[in-house]
């Protein structure tokens, strides 16, 4: 965990995102904590307290007190090392799940 300091002009020439502001400089301003992973089970100690056996982003960002984009990269994530995984849809939301073999 990491606190960064951006450095931002307004040229114009930035992202529509930010209103054509553009980065110049990231700066690492302290470093707040460090976590070990040694088998892929540590992983799920990222996801928030409190989830039901199947959930979704939207739950993930409302228990975690993360925006939408964090719960969908966290979930992302967490899939690609193998600790979630796909069970299904609710309307356009995928469900997640813990596989029973961690």
């Amino acid at each position: 965990m990491v606190k960064v300091e951006e450095v931002r002009i307004d040229d114009g020439k930035g992202s529509w995102r930010r209103k054509g502001v553009s980065i110049a400089e990231k700066r690492l301003v302290s470093i707040e904590d460090s976590f070990t992973f040694n088998v892929p089970g540590d992983y799920l100690s990222l996801l928030p307290q409190g989830l039901s056996p199947e959930f979704t982003n939207r739950e993930v960002a409302e228990a975690g007190h993360l925006r939408r984009s964090q719960a969908t990269k966290l979930t992302w994530f967490l899939k690609k090392v193998g600790v979630l995984q796909v069970s299904g849809k609710v309307g356009n939301s995928y469900l997640y799940r813990c596989p029973t073999d961690l």
